[in-house]
C-alpha cells in the first residue's frame, strides 16, 4: 500500500484540496491583479506566481511540491488559461492548475 492509499494519506489529500478551494475561492472574489512587471519575462512572472499560491496553500512543504509539479502546473496554466491569446492569467488560473496536477499526480479521475 502507498502513502495516498492510507487514511493518512487520504486525509492529507482532502486537506490540501480543501485549501485549494477555499483559494480559488478568495481569489475570485480578488479584485483583478496589478499589471505585471514589464522587465521580467512573462514566463518567470507566471512561476512567481505559482510559488507565491502554493506558499500560501501549503507553507513549509511548498519548495517540495513544487520541484516536483512547478513545470506541470506551469504548462497548465499556459494551456488553459488566457496566456495563449492576451497573454494573462489569473490566481484562480493557477489554483485550478495545481489541483488538476495533484489530482492526475495522485490517479484521481473526475
Amino acid at each position: 500500500m502507498n502513502y495516498f492509499e492510507s487514511q493518512r494519506g487520504h486525509d492529507m489529500c482532502n486537506l490540501l484540496f480543501k485549501l485549494l478551494r477555499e483559494l480559488n475561492e478568495f481569489l475570485e472574489n480578488e479584485p483583478e491583479r496589478k499589471p505585471r512587471n514589464p522587465n521580467i519575462p512573462l514566463e518567470l512572472q507566471l512561476r512567481l506566481d505559482v510559488q507565491k499560491t502554493m506558499l500560501g496553500t501549503t507553507g513549509d512543504y511548498s519548495s517540495r511540491i513544487l520541484s516536483v509539479i512547478e513545470d506541470d502546473v506551469v504548462a497548465d496554466v499556459m494551456e488553459c488559461s488566457s496566456y495563449a491569446t492576451d497573454r494573462t492569467w489569473s490566481d484562480g488560473d493557477i489554483t485550478l492548475a495545481i489541483g488538476r496536477v495533484l489530482c492526475n499526480r495522485l490517479g484521481i479521475t473526475f
